[in-house]
């Protein structure tokens, strides 16, 4: 017995990650005829820096706090003297009289002789001006606006002003290498770093270190970006507190298809891989293959819920998609629910459930999908006027951190699947009221694993008999009609 304890600790042991470094905690004692040193000032200091960082780490995570959006850099205006005016303005006249000569064969000969002695003229008045200097290559630049973020290690980063990053300056030589043959993805992170500031001349050296004529006094807490045609890993730790980091860069943005030259446009810029500060990142909805609130006909529905005699019972369903991998083990019956509220002309009382099948879609080697689909396996009818409701219960769904997902459904924000298969399902809605989440499209949940549900509705109407039979008071978007 006691040597299978000791077999089972040395296991598990093994399996154990390191610990995060925290240093002793010393502080100075202070008494009368103390003799203090360079060593002692600096440990005074390191008391209070590694108690601060150790305070941002286990109790507000890590992560950015606010800013630090990044954006496309507006492309410069091409600089042009009265020299590249001028010859524009001959080019152009050139260019009218040769084709003046070609649209006109049967001009008298005198006319053609002069006209061609007009463009001779100005071909030698072109010659006559400087060339024009050769611009260098655009290169892609990006920028990042100020903000302040954590790193894992509990170190601050602030950015205070806008700052300008030129993406083919700061990749390696190999790296460039690979984007002058063809696009590659970019990404982009800000690192902490300490920067050594004002310069002065020592009064008295030590005695046992070569003379210098200058040292730093202070040392500045400052930030530097790093840009890169590799992704940072994904940090996996269920909590940052106790265990090392393995990556200290945050990443910022995801540029994709960049090239050596020219501009960054908005839409290749992705905000929304960045980590948002926290001890954990939860795991939320971040897409769905319909569209919230919209009114779909009967034939699109019996699609859509993929049931019986709908020819879509092996590829059919409602498609949830989650930002990390979720337990496909979790996905139990009952987790889901879609009911059916009825419509039409007559009572709209009844309420009643679909039987539906939960199937995880693509599983990996662990168990855990990104992806599952709810279909219908009722032969049910749906009516003119019917609403159809979907409830997903977050706190039953589990993530590889046994973490509940954080599914509330904040304003109806999150977005239809962008899935070539799933654009027949999308409608057009009225936009979002507000801007909810400034660092790419919204998902659902506030950043918490609080095991929030996730709700959705949708309409149904018979074409034959038209919405306008449904809810007379709404418009088509849902909105109340005036009175």
């Amino acid at each position: 017995m006691a040597q299978d304890s000791k077999h089972n600790h040395e296991s598990r042991a093994q399996g154990l990650k390191p610990c995060a470094p925290v240093s002793d905690l010393r502080r100075l004692n202070y008494f009368f005829g103390q003799m203090l040193g360079v060593d002692d000032f600096r440990s005074e200091q390191n008391y209070f820096r590694e108690k601060h960082k150790l305070h941002n780490r286990c109790l507000h995570g890590y992560g950015t706090v606010c800013g630090l959006l990044v954006m496309p850099e507006l492309p410069e205006k091409p600089c042009t003297s009265k020299q590249d005016d001028e010859r524009a303005r001959l080019e152009e006249k050139i260019a009218q009289s040769k084709k003046e000569l070609q649209d006109n064969p049967d001009w008298p000969q005198e006319k053609k002789e002069s006209t061609k002695a007009d463009i001779e003229e100005m071909c030698r008045a072109i010659d006559c001006l400087p060339k024009p200097c050769l611009l260098p290559p655009i290169r892609p630049q990006v920028l990042v606006e100020c903000g302040i973020a954590l790193d894992c290690v509990g170190n601050e980063i602030i950015v205070r002003h806008t700052e300008t990053l030129d993406l083919w300056e700061r990749l390696s030589r190999e790296e460039r290498e690979r984007l002058a043959n063809e696009p590659h993805d970019v990404y982009v992170s800000v690192c902490f770093c300490e920067k050594p500031v004002s310069p002065v001349r020592p009064v008295q050296e030590a005695s046992c270190e070569p003379n210098s004529g200058c040292v730093y006094g202070k040392l500045q807490d400052s930030y530097r970006f790093r840009v890169s045609l590799t992704r940072p890993e994904r940090d996996r730790r269920c909590e940052p507190c106790c265990s090392g980091c393995e990556e200290c860069c945050l990443l910022l943005a995801r540029i994709g298809s960049v090239r050596a030259t020219g501009d960054i446009e908005n839409a290749q810029i992705d905000n929304n891989v960045r980590r948002r500060v926290g001890l954990y990142e939860s795991t939320r909805i971040e897409g769905i293959n319909w569209t919230h609130g919209a009114t779909y006909e009967i034939e699109e529905v019996d699609d859509l819920l993929g049931g019986k005699f709908s020819g879509h019972e092996h590829d059919g369903g409602l498609v949830l998609q989650t930002s990390h991998g979720v337990n496909m083990h979790t996905l139990r019956r009952g987790v889901v629910d879609v009911w059916v509220i009825r419509g039409g002309r007559g009572s709209h009382a009844e309420i009643y459930n679909l039987d539906t099948k939960i199937i995880p879609m693509q599983p990996d080697a662990e168990g855990y999908v990104r992806r599952f689909r709810v279909r219908s396996l009722s032969d049910e009818k749906l009516d003119n006027g019917d609403r159809v409701i979907i409830t997903v219960r977050g706190a039953f769904i589990l993530d590889r951190c046994c973490q509940p997902l954080d599914g509330v459904n904040v304003g109806g924000f999150v977005p239809t699947l962008p899935d070539e298969q799933f654009r027949r399902f999308h409608k057009q809605m009225p936009p979002p009221v507000c801007d909810r989440d400034p660092y790419g499209p919204p998902r659902s949940g506030f950043g918490l694993p609080s095991g929030s549900n996730f709700e959705s509705w949708f309409f149904v109407y018979r074409r034959d008999e038209g919405r306008q039979d449904m809810h007379s008071h709404y418009d088509k978007f849902g909105m109340p009609k005036g009175e």
